[in-house]
């Protein structure tokens, strides 16, 4: 508010005032002087004009001063309204703040009710629980090493087990609804009141009443409790939907039981197979399991082909198809291996042919490479499904037929189909022969026709450009094959040819060894005509993995090949790498018997991958940049680094050079499908990046020897995210980083 305009009024009137008090005092002075009457008429006229100025002064100042009151007044008002207003605010905002603390404060309390439940909980658990055994029976790994294997677990397991919690109970759909933990029982019933689900942890039966939605543990007293367990679970425990058991070992293990009254077999250790002179098959090469359909009388054959690998023990059901074995690897000592009911749902007879030199026909003996392998029994490795021609998977020189490469195989040792034993040899195809069969439901026949030591030329194709006497071979076999299939109602279809040589062929270059790779195209493309399908046939190509004199420490030019080759087929061919198998302490540029059985795993999951998805990759880089020092590379999928599975070379198998000489490499980092490192000293001229084509080093035993694997030679840490697993060992079978080498891009 302004008062300063009514300050000249009030000096005015006063100024006003004194004027007109001298004026009457001039008016008395000259009364009493006896004036003129004109003097004092003309003052007194004199006075009235002050005297009506002043009146209007006085009332031009009430005037204003009423107009002002008038303004504070309004202005009183207003502020008056706002200051009530606000006081309304005030008081509502005060009575939200104090019901939300009441809230909050109901809250607190109810959490911390439920927090001293669940504690109470706990500790009743905790102490139920501080008498339970302390170790596992075969306890022959470490915590670290058990906790990557449940890891790993998740990808490969058809039934869930996972991350220390054990599947106790499966709905219709495999999916667990009861799991075990280290606290006792959790998780809830999809089905309450359905399940009579037989569980055992090591010294006492579990079992889920039919009628309640209850778990149930027996003490040490026999009685039934609700509640945790007493005991730690062993790693023996049946899994199956709605199974009672009727025989049990002393520690709670079900060896048979009933499915609504049916006999059932849960599949694990209920039943083993004996060889023809009766012995068990435990601890020995290979088991065989029989059981029953749930919910008929029809009996199934579920087959665990352990073979070359050691001996392994099986320590027990993991769930239906799936068992838990303690085995001879010491990365991997305890794994899963996993078997399916035969089925025969096709027919298709799919025909899968292995080729090349020796690493392609496999190795005799124990998984360590020694011969010959005592403790094997030839048995069928699945009955009626998995075939070979009468005179075995090599009709050539199998049962005395002729080793020389240039000598006609004998038509008579291809006439027929028996059933596909597994034999001393592994690597002749048998593992890809089984993980097609078990994934396609049909039969699958195997056909090898390899030869130690052959170059290229002695095997597909002769100088000259005629058909060598194997492949002639070879399309004669699958024409005996096609008959034969047509002859029992069955449709041939060849589902892939893996090829495993390149040693022989160490002096060509990359491209003349890939010009090689394309007449081996054309003659598989051929073998389409015989069979009349129309499906491509894809190739699985194996990289060798031995350097090229084993003294040099130098690739071979036919690996390099293969991964340059592959790339361009249409999808129709894979590189597969091999330094990752077991062969780290055999000075020769052979794999162990377990490395055969591996890559033979390994390569079927990747044509069954063709037959399915018309493709199959395995790592690979697919471009490269430098700029400055820094180097990246894209690589053809997510990657990461795993120096557990092989041993790091260093700067995990990446490798870079100029047209001058090997440059240093450091700080490689992985991130999804970028690799990116620092290089010095590059020049700009001919700049490549390597993969697995450096680190080999000589065997402890033989120094003037390279050495090869996953330990001693041409390798990479890097590997895909994706995986299989060995359904005889349980390993997980990685797919690792091709070997290869690219061309740079440099930019400023």
């Amino acid at each position: 508010m302004k008062y300063i305009r009514l300050y000249p009024y009030s000096a005015q009137i006063a100024a006003e005032r004194t004027r007109a008090l001298a004026a009457e005092d001039a008016l008395a002075a000259a009364v009493g002087s006896k004036a003129s009457a004109s003097s004092v008429t003309a003052l007194g006229g004199r006075v009235d004009d002050v005297e009506d100025g002043l009146s209007g002064e006085v009332t031009r100042a009430q005037g204003a001063e009423n107009a002002l009151a008038g303004d504070i007044d309004a202005e009183a008002a207003t502020r008056a309204g706002a200051v009530s207003a606000l006081s309304a605010d005030i008081s509502d905002e005060v009575q939200r703040a104090s019901d939300a603390e009441a809230a909050l404060a109901d809250s607190v309390a109810a959490e911390a009710s439920i927090r001293a439940d669940e504690t109470a909980a706990l500790a009743e658990q905790t102490a139920a629980l501080d008498g339970r055994a302390t170790g596992l029976e075969v306890r022959a790994y470490t915590a670290e090493q058990q906790a990557d294997l449940d890891r790993d677990l998740i990808e490969g397991a058809r039934y869930p087990v996972t991350y220390g919690r054990l599947a106790l109970q499966a709905d219709e759909k495999g999916l667990a609804d009861l799991t075990l933990t280290a606290e006792g029982i959790d998780g809830r019933f999809a089905r309450p009141g359905s399940q009579r689900t037989p569980v055992t942890f090591g010294r006492a039966p579990v079992m889920i009443d039919q009628d309640k939605a209850s778990p149930l543990a027996v003490d040490a007293a026999g009685k039934f409790v609700l509640g945790a367990m007493t005991s730690e679970p062993t790693l023996r425990t049946p899994i199956s939907n709605g199974i009672l058991p009727t025989e049990q070992t002393p520690d709670g293990e079900v060896l048979r039981g009933q499915f609504d009254g049916v006999p059932y077999d849960p599949g694990a250790a209920a039943q083993a197979a004996a060889d023809p002179a009766g012995e068990t098959m435990f601890n020995c090469k290979q088991l065989a399991v029989f059981d029953v359909d749930p919910g008929t009388l029809w009996p199934t054959r579920r087959i665990v082909t352990l073979s070359q690998q050691g001996d392994f023990t099986p320590l027990g059901a993991l769930s239906p198809g799936l068992m838990r074995v303690k085995g001879p690897d010491p990365d991997y000592p305890i794994g899963i291996i996993g078997w399916r009911e035969q089925m025969l749902a096709s027919t298709i007879l799919y025909i899968i042919i292995k080729h090349g030199q020796s690493n392609a026909g496999g190795y005799d003996g124990a998984s360590d490479g020694s011969s010959p392998n005592t403790k094997f029994t030839l048995v069928p490795s699945m009955p009626g499904q998995c075939l070979t021609f009468n005179n075995g998977p090599h009709p050539h020189q199998t049962a005395g037929g002729s080793g020389d490469v240039a000598t006609p195989a004998d038509p008579a040792g291809f006439t027929s189909f028996i059933d596909m034993k597994v034999g001393e040899r592994e690597g002749q195809g048998l593992g890809a022969a089984e993980v097609f069969a078990m994934a396609s439901g049909a039969k699958v026949l195997l056909i090898n026709n390899s030869f130690s030591g052959s170059t290229f030329n002695a095997l597909v194709r002769t100088s000259a450009g005629a058909d060598a006497q194997p492949w002639t071979d070879i399309k004669a076999m699958v024409a005996s094959a096609v008959s034969l299939a047509q002859a029992q109602g069955l449709t041939p279809i060849v589902a892939g040819f893996i090829w495993n040589q390149g040693e022989s062929n160490d002096n060509d270059t990359k491209a003349t060894y890939a010009a090689r790779l394309g007449i081996l195209r054309n003659s598989v493309d051929q073998l389409l005509t015989i069979t009349g399908q129309t499906v491509p046939i894809p190739i699985v190509a194996a990289q060798p993995a031995s350097t090229v004199d084993q003294d040099t420490g130098l690739v071979h030019p036919p690996a390099l090949a293969i991964s340059e080759w592959a790339a361009v087929q249409s999808n129709q061919a894979v590189a597969l790498p091999l330094y990752w198998t077991s062969m780290d302490d055999v000075a020769t540029v052979h794999h162990r018997a377990q490395g055969h059985r591996h890559i033979d795993e390994l390569s079927g999951h990747l044509l069954w991958e063709f037959a399915t998805s018309s493709q199959s990759r395995t790592p690979r880089m697919v471009s490269a940049r430098r700029t400055g020092t820094l180097v990246t590379v894209t690589m053809s999928e997510v990657v990461t680094t795993d120096t557990k599975g092989v041993a790091d070379p260093g700067n995990f198998g990446i490798s870079y050079r100029d047209s001058t000489a090997s440059r240093t490499v450091s700080a490689v980092k992985v991130d999804g499908n970028i690799i990116t490192f620092r290089v010095s000293g590059a020049t700009g001229a001919g700049e490549v990046v390597s993969i697995a084509c450096h680190g080999a080093k000589k065997y402890p035993a033989l120094a003037n020897r390279d050495g090869m694997g996953r330990l001693y030679g041409l390798r990479s840490c890097i590997r895909s995210l994706r995986r299989y697993w060995s359904h005889t060992t349980g390993r997980p079978l990685f797919l690792w980083a091709q070997q290869q080498e690219l061309n740079v891009s440099v930019s400023a």
